[in-house]
């Protein structure tokens, strides 16, 4: 689940050619969610490939550009984590709730209460302080 959501993290913050080879498989039905999603019609999404290293990751997105679900075989030939995001949160294009399966077995569903968005800190950027910081940032 973390590998998903760090990818879809890179996805939005740096756009698909950050993700490695990308391509675009055309449109899919999203299946429906156990959290209350229409199952008489589903949804069609547009559907993003990509690999990472040896991963592979395929991401669902709304008509919007929202991202609406991630499948990530981090092993091949094992069933993928499925995470979906359900809109309801304040924020645009945030989810209110992600539901994470694994095979037929549900992992948790995941209630969104609040988002932070920040700037994207530079590279290797952390909130460490630094010996210039320590020494009250004199020469």
């Amino acid at each position: 689940m973390l590998a998903a959501l760090l990818l879809w993290r890179r996805l939005l913050r740096e756009g698909p050619a950050a993700l490695g080879r990308t391509d675009y498989w055309g449109t899919a039905p999203l299946p429906p969610s156990t959290t209350g999603a229409d199952a008489a019609m589903p949804e069609l999404v547009d559907v993003l490939d990509s690999a990472v290293s040896a991963v592979e990751a395929r991401f669902a997105v709304a008509a919007d550009g929202t991202v609406v679900g991630i499948e990530l075989w981090p092993v091949p030939d094992t069933d993928p984590c499925e995470v979906r995001f359900t809109p309801g949160n304040s924020q645009p294009g945030m989810p209110g709730t992600i539901e994470v399966r694994h095979g037929n077995e549900l992992f948790g569903i995941f209630h969104v209460d609040d988002v932070t968005i920040g700037p994207p800190q530079p590279a290797g950027g952390n909130d460490a302080p630094t010996a210039d910081d320590a020494s009250g940032g004199t020469s």
